[in-house]
Order: structure tokens, then sequence, then C-alpha cells
């Protein structure tokens, strides 16, 4: 068990050197959290902060869609009940005026993968100080447990052919779930995808699209290097149903956000998310980038999911393709 802040207690619940004994597969859906209060005059508050917090909305999708679906769950329930301890995600917070104050982590704790949070606060007004504090860590911590999961669950079925093909081409190890297929082939291109098109029920193409160019200076990182390196590569490889329509990166309603990353296989890379719609149609959804100077080749190398599901959630999907996106590796 680790602890989300540097001066508060650390605590374990296994010595380093001992091996845990065997835990069930965690349950939950994508993006969900349990949340567990102990019983106060004020719980009901508290309760309200930490969901106002987590079910905001994610600014880079075309619709609303909350962040995590939050479902609280009685103490003594959670107790009581081993099947609820199993979920992939718990929050707990216990709030009496004599417990000793701190705010802790532990994985895979009652499952696997599992990420136990936990808030002990000695008064109301002490855990609002440390949820100001931990949140947006605690976002972090979720969202690493989500990939987890999810590649865990990818894993299950895996299109090796494709798998070995992107190895060739970029020299980079990436592990497909079975279902792809290839879209379009160049010299230093990529593009294939998962489809299911059912107009009665769900509408869907799931695309993942490689390319590489010449790394030359760190300004191919910026943000507008970057937006106009993936309109060149759209305008190119992704055409759309309607003659002339091609995928294009908007910026006049959102702009795409990056993120610096220090802990991706290559070390380095930037994380781009935004909104992608096509020039001359009517379809579009959002997509997630990364970034990177291949540590051998020293070719500069994008790594691109891009969703479209349209009148259904796309966070759950999107993160299915992070996952597959963000978990790569290089040849030694």
């Amino acid at each position: 068990m680790a602890v989300l802040g540097f001066s508060l207690l650390l605590f374990s619940q296994f010595s380093c050197g001992e091996k845990k004994p065997y835990v069930a597969n965690s349950t939950g859906k994508t993006n969900e959290i349990i949340l567990i209060i102990n019983d106060n005059a004020h719980s009901s508050a508290i309760a309200d902060t930490i969901m106002k917090f987590l079910t905001q909305n994610d600014l880079y999708l075309p619709q609303p869609e909350a962040l995590y679906d939050v479902i609280t769950i009685p103490r003594r329930d959670f107790d009581n009940q081993a099947s609820v301890r199993k979920h992939h995600n718990i929050l707990l917070v216990n709030i009496k005026d004599t417990i000793k104050e701190g705010t802790y982590f532990s994985k895979d704790l009652w499952a696997s993968p599992q990420l136990v949070l936990q808030f002990d606060a000695n008064s109301d007004t002490s855990f609002y100080r440390m949820f100001r504090l931990y949140r947006k860590a605690i976002l972090e911590k979720l969202d690493q447990n989500e990939l987890v999961r999810a590649r865990g669950i990818t894993d299950l079925g895996k299109n090796i052919g494709l798998s070995d093909e992107i190895l060739k081409q970029f020299n980079i190890y990436m592990s497909v779930p079975a279902g792809f297929q290839v879209v379009k082939k160049d010299n230093d291109f990529l593009w294939f995808y998962q489809q299911r098109s059912d107009r009665k029920t769900e509408d869907m193409t799931a695309s993942i699209m490689i390319w590489q160019i010449p790394y030359r200076a760190e300004l191919q990182f910026s943000t507008d290097s970057l937006i106009r390196e993936r309109n060149r590569v759209g305008r190119t490889y992704i055409a759309g149903p309607t003659a002339g329509s091609y995928m294009k990166t908007p910026t006049d309603y959102i702009y795409p956000q990056i993120k610096d990353l220090s802990d991706y296989a290559s070390g380095f890379a930037v994380e781009m998310r935004g909104l992608w719609d096509l020039e001359g149609d009517f379809m579009g959804g959002p997509f997630i980038s990364y970034t990177f100077v291949h540590p051998e080749t020293q070719m500069l190398i994008t790594i691109d999911a891009f969703l479209y599901r349209p009148n259904h959630d796309k966070r759950p999907i999107l993160r299915q393709l992070q996952a597959v996106i963000t978990n790569i590796s290089f040849p030694k």
C-alpha cells in the first residue's frame, strides 16, 4: 500500500518479500467506481462533493459523458458482502474524531486488478482539505487502473498477424486485439480498424493508425505541429464516404489538449486528445494519440486511436483503444 502524499503515514498489507495470495478477477464496468462512506451527520454532502468531481463531463468527447460512474454502497454491505469488495475501483471514506488522519491507496487487495483509495479524516473540514489536495492524484490513479484492466481484457484474444506487421514496419511490439483488420497501408503509414455495423443497435468504427516521419527538432512536439501533421495524414489517407471528404482535426470549438509524459514505453512522449470530424461530410468523434521518438530508428512515430460511435457512449471504447496504443515495447 502506498500513500498519495509525501508526509502521510505509509503502511503495507504485505511485506516487501512476501508473495501475495491468489486473488479473484476484479469486477465492475469500465470507468466505474464504488464509494463507501461511514455514517455521519454530513456524509451526504461529502458524497455529493466526491461525485461532483468524479462525474464531471469529459471535455474531449462530442457529447456529455461523465469521467466515472459512481455507485454508493452502504458500509455494512461493503463489510458483509465479499462480492462487493471485488470491484476494480473502491473509494473508502472514514470520518471519525478519534481517527488518525491519512490518505492511502492499495493495489489488488481483494481482487486483481484493483485500486482501493482510502481517506481517514477526523472531521469534515479535514476531509475537504485532503480531497482538494489529492483529487487530481486520485483521478490519475483511477485512470491508470482502468488502463491496466482494459489491457487484461484486450489480451484475451490477439491478432498475431497484425502485431507482426506493426513490428516489421515500425519496429514496435504492439498487442492488437482480435477483430482488427488493415484498411490502408503505405511505406510509413498503417491504418487498421474494428467495425460493428447494425443500424438498429449500433454503428461503430474503432480505428488505430500509425505513421512515422524523420525526427528533426523538438518543435515537432508542439501542439500546432502535431495538429498540422495529423491533418496531413487525415487528408492523405482517411477519406470519408462522400467524394472529396477527409478527416481533419478542428480547433474552432475545442482545441486539442496535449500532455507531456515521462512514463511511456519510449520514455518521453506527448499525448494529444481532441475531436476529429470530416471536411465535406458530417461524421466525427474523439481521438487520442501518442507521439514519440523511436529509441533505435530515431523516427518520430505517432500512434493515434479515433472512434466513430454515434448515439452511444464513447468513453469506454476509447479507454480500450487507449489501452492498446499505450501497451507497446521495443525490440531489445
